[in-house]
């Protein structure tokens, strides 16, 4: 049966993916704002970025830098949905991110598929180890 120690677990997968799902909001508002020093911290050292788009793999360093130049104008990254899988110090999530903004002068929305790493660090808690986007698209009308 569903005993008392399934229900703690349950509440524990329920915390650790609200915890998750915080700290990838943080990283996306720290995106949108072009805001690096937010942003480093909450990036394992290790980190790596895999651009959907053109299929760069990009290292911390160079994320931040990428993020700090922007070449497109960020209104909005919202986080529509963030399915994890918890593992002892470590999850994988599939997050759907929808991101409003301006490229070359014209408005965009976009939604974007991003497989997300997180590690559990030893006295920083979870951090982003590595994110791989799908080319966004534009969103299909209802």
């Amino acid at each position: 049966g569903f005993g008392r120690s399934d229900l703690l677990r349950a509440r524990q997968r329920d915390d650790v993916t609200a915890e998750l799902r915080a700290l990838y909001q943080r990283v996306l508002d720290a995106v949108r704002l072009r805001d690096t020093t937010a942003l480093a911290p909450l990036l394992a050292d290790g980190y790596l970025f895999t651009d959907g788009t053109t299929g760069a793999l990009v290292t911390k360093r160079d994320r931040l830098q990428a993020v700090a130049q922007g070449s497109e104008s960020i209104d909005a990254l919202h986080l529509d949905s963030l399915a994890v899988r918890l593992y002892p110090d470590a999850a994988v999530a599939s997050a759907l991110v929808r991101q409003v903004g301006a490229r070359a002068g014209t408005r965009t929305t976009q939604v974007i598929r991003a497989t997300v790493v997180f590690v559990r660090a030893r006295g920083r808690g979870w951090l982003v180890a590595a994110t791989h986007t799908s080319a966004g698209h534009e969103p299909s009308p209802d």
